[in-house]
């Protein structure tokens, strides 16, 4: 699960890897964002691309914090 609070990647490759993570280890992860310049903007397409896969192949599920709110804490 991702909890939809941005998305942020100095190297796609590590937002990317961190989503595969997420997935093999049925965790829970939030990704953030600060600035998007030019690549900043190119790597957030890339991860939200490769976001969106994962989703279409069931391997993820994306979550709002007020969700993890309401089914995760108690």
């Amino acid at each position: 699960m991702v909890a939809a609070t941005g998305i942020v990647s100095s190297l796609r490759v590590s937002a990317r890897a961190l989503l595969d993570r997420t997935a093999a280890v049925r965790g829970i992860t939030t990704i953030t964002y600060r600035e998007l310049d030019d690549d900043g903007l190119d790597a957030l397409e890339s991860t939200i691309s490769h976001l969106a896969g994962l989703v279409s192949a069931s391997e993820l599920e994306v979550a709002l914090p007020t969700d993890l709110a309401a089914n995760y804490v108690h």
